[in-house]
């Protein structure tokens, strides 16, 4: 990488950035859909981060846009998740200590309307919450409520009728004062959709409530057309260092790899005479980005392989529901997991995070009389594919288009024990086996996951990640998992 750096600073699903700096320090959240949610990510220098742990375990709820502030000594994250605590759906949540946590327990925050609430410190010294298409709403001196009625204060920026577009889907308010000036930055133009959709949009204002100047440089990052690397370009949040400079880390998708979900992006910003900002020519006409001038920094990087000899999990594995934790107990030789379910589209799997647009996972697999266990690449209960070991034989699911293709008794295989793997090119998954994790044997039933995505799939924000899973009866033993980048064709 030498004196730059590339896009993006977290590959894969790691959308609606949130960044606060915190003296020399820098801590990040992302929104998703979870088990465990808002994993905490720190830096020194905003390239290298580290995770440190999951903010809400055991939530199982949507999260998102969160928006991460520091107000006195206390640490809030503001958020939107759709019907997860009654009829409030927006939340907050607090610590002291946001290196280590805990954090509490999500707060309703009644009378909010609109998703992505982001804060701010008024002029007049009060806090307040702006929230979806410009309304802002004062909160009480906790930041715990609501403490009046809200009110628009800042019309949509006009999107121009030639572009391919979502919708105006104005959301996700950030605001910080620089200089006397209160700057509002908003997205626009929807996440997904075509990819030119998103966009970063600026306004600035002496009041919170205005008047709302825009920017003459908006959008101030955008997809224009579909062959750049990054589609849907949008949902900005701003830092600056220590010594002054800014950027803006914001989510986009890889061309033509929307089954990845939406990544953390980075880029430098520029301060004009006049007191806009905006990203510099240098980066807009493709130029090595360079990398911030801030103290080296050495990372812990996230673990994707597992040897399960910890007696926990790691942070690399989440779940669609808390239900998991009840089913998984750590053995002296690996993982146990207990079966459940009839195969894999109703079996709920251990899934772990995807950073690689290739990769090959790999794991030893012990089955006990009646249960079933393998690998997957999943996307929802309805859109996965995966190969698993039952009742003697090597079965392939591939779930998809709502129906499930079960092919069983594919190829007998007597044996308990076993090594399964799947090889993604690029979206191409392939299953293979082996008996002693040296000599491999290709199932050449393979399957096409590209397709899998909210564009096409009505099931929410979902994105493809890899696990393991366990059906029928009594249990399966996994005695490793490895995840490696997978050097394929069109590398």
């Amino acid at each position: 990488m030498g004196d730059s750096y590339e896009n993006p600073i977290l590959f894969g699903n790691f959308p609606d950035p949130s960044i606060l700096r915190d003296g020399e320090h820098y801590y990040l959240v992302n929104g998703g859909t979870a088990w465990r949610s808002m994993l905490m990510w720190h830096s020194r220098d905003l390239v290298h981060w580290t995770p440190l742990y999951y903010v809400l375990e055991g939530y199982c709820g949507n999260v998102w846009a969160p928006e991460l502030v520091k107000h006195g000594d206390t640490y809030y994250i503001y958020n939107y998740g759709p019907g997860d605590y009654g009829p409030g759906t927006n939340w907050v949540v607090t610590t002291k200590d946001i290196h280590s946590g805990p954090w509490s327990e999500p707060i309703p925050i009644e009378g909010l309307k609109g998703i992505d609430p982001g804060h701010v410190v008024g002029e007049d010294g009060r806090r307040y919450v702006f929230m979806s298409k410009n309304m802002v709403y004062p909160l009480t001196d906790d930041g715990l409520a609501v403490a009046g009625e809200g009110r628009k204060v800042c019309d949509d920026w006009p999107i121009p009728e030639d572009w391919d577009i979502e919708g105006v889907c104005t959301e996700s308010p950030k605001l910080f004062w620089r200089d006397g000036w209160c700057y509002l930055t908003v997205a626009q133009g929807g996440t997904f959709g075509p990819p030119t959709s998103h966009c970063v949009i600026s306004y600035r204002s002496q009041s919170i409530f205005g008047p709302w100047e825009a920017s003459p440089y908006n959008p101030i990052s955008h997809t224009w057309s579909r062959e750049e690397k990054w589609w849907s370009k949008g949902h900005a949040t701003l830092v600056d260092t220590p010594a002054g400079d800014w950027y803006m880390i914001y989510h986009g998708i890889l061309n033509g790899a929307r089954h990845l979900g939406r990544m953390t992006l980075m880029e430098p910003l520029e301060w004009t005479m006049d007191g806009w900002f905006k990203v510099p020519d240098s980066v807009l006409t493709g130029e090595p980005i360079p990398l911030p001038v801030l103290p080296s920094h050495s990372t812990e990087r996230l673990l994707l392989s597992d040897t399960f000899d910890t007696g926990r999990l790691g942070l690399q594995w989440n779940a669609p529901t808390p239900g998991i934790n009840q089913r998984l107990s750590f053995e002296k030789v690996g993982l146990l997991l207990k079966a459940q379910g009839t195969s894999l589209h109703d079996s709920e799997p251990l899934l772990c995070l995807n950073q690689h647009d290739a990769q090959m996972v790999t794991t030893e697999l012990t089955v006990e009389e009646g249960s079933g266990g393998g690998l997957t690449f999943y996307y929802s209960a309805n859109y996965s594919c995966g190969i698993a070991l039952h009742d003697g034989s090597l079965k392939v699911f591939n779930m998809g288009k709502g129906w499930l293709q079960n092919k069983v008794n594919l190829v007998p295989y007597e044996d308990r024990r076993i090594f399964l793997q799947l090889r993604n090119d690029h979206g191409i998954v392939s299953p293979w086996y082996s008996s002693d994790g040296r000599e491999w044997r290709k199932i050449n039933l393979c399957f096409d996951i590209t397709g899998w995505h909210p564009n096409n799939i009505n099931e929410g924000t979902g994105w493809v990640r890899p696990g393991i899973f366990a059906f029928g009866t009594g249990n399966v033993l996994f005695g490793q998992f490895r995840y490696e980048q997978f050097e394929c064709i069109g590398d």
